[in-house]
């Protein structure tokens, strides 16, 4: 994927106007967001692109790092996995989690294209089962209101532009507001989670085939309630494509 990136970037940003996303008011025009190098019309120096964290020999089922390609424990004890397919191009750790918290938590979202880039080379070698429509995780309206913006919108919107799959923002509504993941244990955020989601009026799931956006999957506790209000309203399969996820605990 490290060739892929580097060889398809400034052709997929010339295509759908990616750097109005990667390089905003906070960053210096042709240089590497992470080391401030000179990088040309791409976003990240060549040197720095080598150096991503890859998620290497994921668990097939739910991409968790370092399982030498084989299902995971987790995954081979669930029944009926509410996630058919888990994609994370990148670990969480530095410098991938550094563009996340800027992106997520520093007003930055067009850092989103960022991994619109990683998708399109999974997408241009093959290596994705397409769904029909991507849909993001969404905020409830007062953390919305916080924020400014939901992250996972623009990487529904980046990973559109950068693949041609549409992205339908409105699918699913967050019911009430949850207690921030970070900092609670495993059933905690399982708990925290239960019947968060449910569909907006007028949408309608039944027999597609989608794929739910995120930044990062952890225990998985949001996607999973998530992808279980889209199958209980008929879906017929749900992935989910987040940027990174962490290794082993």
């Amino acid at each position: 994927m490290e060739i892929t990136l580097k060889d398809t970037a400034v052709k997929l940003m010339a295509r759908h106007g990616l750097n109005r996303w990667l390089i905003n008011d906070q960053s210096i025009p042709g240089s590497c967001f992470l080391c401030y190098a000179p990088s040309g019309r791409l976003p990240v120096c060549t040197p720095c692109l080598r150096e991503l964290p890859l998620n290497r020999d994921p668990c097939p089922v739910c991409a968790l790092p370092d399982c030498h390609g084989q299902i995971c424990a987790e995954c081979l004890g669930a029944a009926g996995p509410a996630l058919d397919v888990v994609i994370a191009p990148f670990r969480y750790s530095y410098p991938v989690d550094r563009v996340i918290q800027e992106m997520k938590f520093h007003a930055r979202p067009g850092l989103a294209g960022f991994f619109a880039l990683a998708y399109h080379g999974l997408a241009e070698a093959g290596l994705l089962v397409l769904p029909e429509q991507l849909i993001p995780i969404p905020l409830h309206r007062g953390r919305l209101r916080e924020r400014g913006y939901n992250q996972s919108a623009c990487l529904a919107r980046a990973f559109s532009a950068a693949t041609g799959i549409p992205a339908t923002i409105h699918t699913l509504q967050r019911l009430r507001p949850t207690i921030a993941q970070s900092g609670l244990k495993r059933p905690q955020r399982r708990r925290n989670m239960r019947g968060a989601f449910a569909l907006t009026a007028n949408a309608d799931v039944r027999g597609r085939h989608l794929a739910l956006i995120d930044d990062v999957m952890t225990t998985g506790a949001t996607l999973r309630e998530a992808a279980r209000a889209l199958k209980r309203a008929g879906a017929s399969r749900v992935d989910a494509w987040v940027c990174a996820r962490p290794g082993q605990e």
